[in-house]
């Protein structure tokens, strides 16, 4: 996803662009720890030399949110997915901690969901976002012709 940052003429702050569907586009205040030198994109997140910030949907358009309590040094985004994790958690953007992710083999995965990669699965569980989820619309068989492609 591009991330426009635009200085607001009014007051030379820097604000950032989204866009809803209700509104069109909105202008939101680029946090101040937000190094814009050193800042990467990776679509749901936003990482610095210092911080991480997830984007978070709202209905007024996409919020930067500081992820405070991650790990910057062993940090990983998931497949580019909504999903990453730190030597200590599995975190989602918009609700942070993942508490019943297995750490360890918790992974992203990459069935897309309104343009986005939703779902996640560990050892024991599928989850969609934070919430563990039956596999009601065929999870399982897509993760698995996901992963026989892999292997072909």
């Amino acid at each position: 996803m591009k991330f426009n940052i635009y200085r607001d003429l009014t007051d030379s702050t820097l604000v950032y662009e989204t866009f809803t569907e209700d509104i069109g586009k909105v202008y939101h205040p680029l946090p101040e720890k937000l190094d814009i030198e050193t800042v990467q994109n990776y679509d749901e997140w936003l990482i610095d030399d210092n911080f991480i910030f997830a984007w978070y949907n709202t209905s007024d358009g996409r919020l930067l949110i500081e992820l405070e309590i991650a790990d910057r040094e062993s940090f990983k985004v998931l497949n580019n997915s909504i999903y990453a994790k730190d030597k200590n958690h599995v975190f989602d953007t918009r609700h942070g901690i993942v508490e019943k992710a297995d750490l360890e083999s918790f992974e992203g995965v990459n069935i897309e969901v309104e343009g986005r990669i939703a779902y996640g699965k560990d050892k024991n569980n599928y989850f969609f976002w934070e919430t563990i989820t039956t596999d009601t619309l065929g999870f399982g068989k897509a993760y698995k012709k996901l992963k026989q492609n892999d292997i072909n």
